[in-house]
């Protein structure tokens, strides 16, 4: 017999255990699962230490960073990931059955909205699970946050990564270009280096923004330091001072296409410098016939955009 049918005779555990079992592990603390989930972390706590006296086993180990996993935590980790998986494949085929329109909210970065909104609204409505998009607008850390949170059920990512709590699938890879005045020395390259930019005044998004994080990495990797001389968060300030001509910034490809066009500004692709824009999915949140239709749609309008444009690379259907 299963070593899990042989558990669950003995014991009465509850998917809600289960659930926040997962958790826990995905966030890495009781207190940031607790976050996650919206609830008490008293709650989480009193629900993991049930199951743990259910199994009779310790499950983790508390200590002052946050929490590991015992040997039989792992076990029951990927146990309670196959129940929850067939659970939560019954809940798709129930709510799948019908016509009524599946009200989903999705993020998706300013950058990419105006691309991808039409796609999403006009299409969506007449898949095989029909779908009402009500689309929130955010950095992709803001919209990682809210995913984690519940508060989204899934989100157009820069960079993102799966988790036990959320699903990514790639969508296109761009590169990051140098944005800056038509008059710029750099005029009538066709790519630079990082070495060639690092004593130009930038203004770049502040950190934890995730395109700063993969400037600041790179950087760090080349044995560089980036010359920051403002940080922005809102895209009109940098949008007015790139139209006095009076700064540089790093950009993805998305968002130079329509303010190089719109300033009359240079761009310039920075060799090796990517970031990938993946679809990202709370588990459980959509069927997967549905989050296998929202790619495609992502991918085919990424891919008719910017069809001759070889710093888009669009993903390719697994």
């Amino acid at each position: 017999m299963p070593v899990w049918h042989r558990v669950i005779q003995g014991a009465c555990m509850e998917l809600r255990q289960l659930r926040y079992f997962v958790e826990v592990a995905s966030a890495g603390s009781i207190n940031s699962a607790a976050t996650r989930l919206g609830i008490a972390q008293s709650a989480v706590s009193r629900q993991v230490t049930e199951l743990e006296k259910e199994l009779g086993v310790l499950l983790l180990r508390r200590h002052r960073e946050g929490i590991s996993l015992t040997p039989g935590g792992e076990k029951v980790i990927r146990g309670a990931t196959a129940i929850l998986g067939a659970m939560e494949a019954l809940i798709e085929d129930v709510r799948t059955d019908g016509d009524e329109l599946l009200s989903v909210r999705m993020g998706m970065p300013p950058s990419v909205s105006p691309l991808l909104v039409d796609a999403i609204s006009l299409t969506l409505r007449n898949a095989p699970v029909p779908m009402s998009v009500q689309l929130v607008e955010g950095s992709s850390f803001w919209l990682q946050q809210r995913l984690d949170a519940g508060d989204l059920a899934c989100a157009v990512l820069t960079n993102g990564r799966s988790s036990r709590t959320v699903s990514s699938t790639p969508l296109w890879r761009e590169s990051l270009f140098l944005l800056g005045p038509h008059d710029s020395p750099l005029r009538g390259r066709k790519s630079c280096k990082l070495a060639d930019i690092s004593a130009i005044p930038l203004t770049l998004t502040p950190a934890p923004d995730t395109t700063r994080l993969v400037i600041n990495a790179a950087f760090a990797s080349a044995g560089l330091q980036p010359l920051v001389v403002q940080e922005h968060e809102a895209m009109t300030l940098l949008t007015n001072q790139l139209a006095t001509r009076s700064a540089y910034t790093i950009l993805s490809r998305t968002v130079v296409v329509h303010l190089q066009k719109q300033l009359g500004l240079i761009a310039i692709p920075i060799k090796g410098l990517t970031v990938d824009r993946v679809f990202s999915v709370r588990r459980g949140a959509l069927p997967t016939r549905a989050v296998g239709k929202v790619v495609g749609v992502l991918r085919d309008a990424a891919r008719q955009r910017y069809s001759n444009d070889k710093s888009i690379v669009v993903s390719q259907a697994p």
